[in-house]
């Protein structure tokens, strides 16, 4: 890395992932040895276009400051290796699922999205979070349509889909 970019890191604007983990290397620690003090890092990656009708994407023209924050280890972040292909297409084999725990009365915010989920009994599952037909219970929709969906569950904690780093398979 170059002196002028240390300087514009050391000025207060945020590094990008690559500078900080060129930074990490540098230094000879582990980027999560750097984030184990709870707070999180937050490296924003450019937006460079957006994805359209056919599955293909168009990129911008010009210049864009257009951006996306990644959050990086907060407080209840967790991940999760897939293994098989009981999820495919949606999730492969080797993806690793990065996802962040909610409690409480907040699950009712992740009704429709991807979560990992605990329930009151202690099940683990990987589900699509629905409303349930009784109070205060989820049902879990399952990827798999051969699969029967778990209805009316109490949850103890479930945490949302946030990211998804593919795997080489």
């Amino acid at each position: 890395m170059d002196r002028s970019n240390l300087q514009k890191i050391m000025d207060g604007k945020n590094p990008t992932l690559e500078n900080f983990i060129n930074i990490c290397k540098a230094l000879g620690v582990r980027p999560s040895q750097v984030l184990e003090d709870g707070d999180s890092f937050t490296p924003s990656v450019p937006i460079v276009g957006f994805v359209s009708a056919g599955e293909g994407w168009t990129p911008i023209e010009g210049i864009t400051n257009e951006t996306v924050d990644i959050e990086i280890a907060k407080p209840d972040t967790i991940a999760l290796e897939v293994r098989g292909s009981s999820m495919s297409p949606v999730y492969r084999d080797g993806d690793t699922l990065i996802c962040q725990r909610i409690y409480g009365p907040y699950l009712d915010n992740l009704i429709g999205r991807d979560c990992v989920v605990q329930t009151a009994d202690g099940r683990h599952f990987v589900k699509i979070l629905k409303r349930g037909t009784k109070p205060r219970r989820i049902t879990l929709k399952s990827y798999d349509p051969l699969v029967d969906d778990i209805e009316d569950v109490a949850i103890a904690w479930a945490a949302p889909v946030i990211w998804v780093k593919r795997g080489s398979s």
